[in-house]
């Protein structure tokens, strides 16, 4: 299933929606509306879907069955962020790949021709267990958006990462944790690449050069688990059309469910958090030694999760 956030166009309410087989797009307290008469506090949100755990899931579904009003996306609704204020978000950092990749390229750009040793003591960590971040919960954006630079910053980045939402949990085994795995959607993590050089001098993480506004690019919608294929998917993006990037799920060196059971240890994961995988190799570019230019449309897809398209605007 297929779940959105939508505003109708011109309308101010954001409405928990599905895509139909077609792509058109379902209210689904609209649907619940015309068939029993009263709104459903779990089709308030999809955060609240979520909240109610899988019998509301399995009411959306039933929901879809069936005739009933239909909306197309773009002429009727405009897509949101699937879920537009999440109670937390974790990036993480799953692929080696990204992370060799990264620091060779802000090497070549900076004309140092090898690793140095506090790189070198970053790889290794990596090997040991995983990590992230906490971003920004209010700096959330969807598809179709246009985001203003920072002005503190000159160089912009996009990161193709993919994200899982949670039923949430605590104390998870990997086994337990896959199964606390409600959906997957698309998640570009815009970076300020020279703030974030500043900031990860100072050992404390990312800040500024992640958490401005609109950073967090989520969507179309979120895809529920039990329809997406971790094995096979793959992932592309696009600069101005061109293609730049092709990657896979696959090449994850922690899955999910073991991220998920690392920081589920003695805390309560909350239904609705979102946990970024971190950079799949190749999706930006700082490997390169390249950034994006002001007026740069960046899109990125994922098998199964749509196509996520944003602008960078000159400041």
């Amino acid at each position: 299933m297929r779940l959105i956030s939508f505003k109708t166009i011109g309308g101010a309410e954001q409405r928990l929606g599905a895509l139909a087989d077609d792509d058109a797009a379902i209210d689904l307290q609209a649907r619940h509306i015309s068939r029993f008469g009263r709104e459903h506090a779990a089709l308030a949100s999809t955060l609240a879907l979520i909240e109610a755990g899988p019998e509301a899931l399995d009411l959306a579904r039933t929901l879809m069955e069936g005739d009933g009003p239909r909306l197309a996306v773009g002429r009727d609704v405009r897509l949101l962020a699937p879920i537009p204020l999440p109670p937390q978000i974790r990036d993480s950092l799953n692929f080696l790949g990204h992370l060799e990749n990264a620091i060779d390229g802000r090497n070549r750009r900076n004309g140092i021709a090898e690793r140095s040793k506090a790189q070198l003591d970053r790889l290794d960590i990596f090997l040991r267990r995983p990590a992230w971040y906490k971003a920004n919960r209010f700096s959330v954006t969807g598809t179709d958006s246009t985001v203003v630079w920072p002005p503190y910053s000159s160089y912009p980045d996009y990161e193709h990462e993919l994200a899982v939402v949670l039923w949430g949990g605590r104390d998870l085994s990997v086994e337990e944790a896959e199964g606390r795995i409600f959906g997957y959607m698309n998640f570009n993590d815009l970076s300020a690449r020279d703030t974030q050089a500043d900031e990860m001098a100072g050992q404390m993480g990312p800040t500024k050069s992640k958490d401005f506004d609109d950073a967090n690019v989520f969507g179309p919608w979120i895809l529920t688990a039990d329809e997406f294929d971790t094995a096979n998917a793959r992932m592309r993006s696009w600069v101005n059309g061109e293609l730049v990037n092709e990657g896979r799920v696959a090449d994850m060196h922690y899955s999910f469910a073991q991220v998920i059971s690392y920081a589920s240890q003695h805390e309560t994961l909350r239904p609705g958090e979102i946990i970024g995988s971190g950079t799949v190799p190749g999706g930006c570019r700082l490997e390169a030694g390249e950034q994006l230019a002001f007026g740069d449309t960046v899109e990125i897809e994922t098998d199964g999760l749509g196509r996520l398209k944003v602008t960078i605007a000159a400041r």
